[in-house]
């Protein structure tokens, strides 16, 4: 959970989920840009509190040297640490348990996602699923978040359609289909590798300070 303590202590977090594209000026001056298929990895740097107490944060600095950049870590931005919920939150009508009855189905390509809300019950046609910017994960194992780029609302009809803000990532041993779940706001975590990692300094007084930020990036299989 080290990874985690430096999120939800953190002073600031900056997120980064960039398109790979080409960009090209012709002769008589035309830009033109042409989209990579890319997987378009979360990154973030991420500020730890300036000063903490060296006894405290003994454990994490042990476990962010045991991490480094080569094992990974599940973590989540507001689930664990409340305060931090209002970045994630789900700003959809639905409740917990409406949004419990939706279920994934085997309709995906490129970045939409079609989703069986057949079994939502006490909904409105006019209620909104997904406001765009709402974050969503498919539940029971997978890896990958994504946030909705319009927003969606439930309909009259069995399915609705999700538009994403990446293209929907295939993993190893998780196959996409009928009958799973989805998460949304605060319950979406994120597998990340450290890639940068500050040194930190032993201050008068018992007290400790990192000199720098931490930058993680999101693991992307295959």
């Amino acid at each position: 959970m080290s990874l985690q303590s430096i999120i939800d202590t953190s002073t600031q977090i900056q997120f980064a989920a960039t398109k790979t594209v080409g960009t090209t000026v012709s002769r008589n001056g035309r830009i033109k840009t042409g989209q990579l298929a890319s997987n378009q990895p979360w990154q973030f740097v991420v500020d730890f509190a300036p000063v903490s107490v060296y006894a405290d944060v003994r454990g994490v600095l042990q476990e962010i040297d045991y991490l480094d950049a080569v094992h990974t870590e599940a973590v989540d931005i507001g689930s664990t640490n409340t305060g931090l919920s209002w970045i994630t939150a789900y700003q959809g009508d639905l409740t917990s348990g409406q949004i419990s009855q939706i279920t994934a189905t085997t309709t995906y390509a490129g970045a939409s996602l079609t989703l069986n809300v057949a079994s939502v019950t006490g909904g409105s046609p006019s209620d909104y699923v997904f406001r765009k910017g709402d974050f969503l994960q498919l539940d029971g194992g997978y890896k990958y978040p994504y946030q909705v780029v319009d927003d969606v609302l439930l309909g009259s009809g069995s399915t609705i359609s999700v538009t994403l803000n990446r293209p929907v990532i295939e993993q190893t041993g998780y196959t996409i289909n009928t009958g799973k779940g989805i998460l949304v706001g605060t319950d979406v975590t994120w597998t990340v590798k450290m890639m940068g990692k500050p040194t930190w300094t032993v201050l008068p007084n018992r007290y400790v300070a990192f000199n720098g930020s931490f930058a993680l990036m999101e693991v992307i299989e295959g």
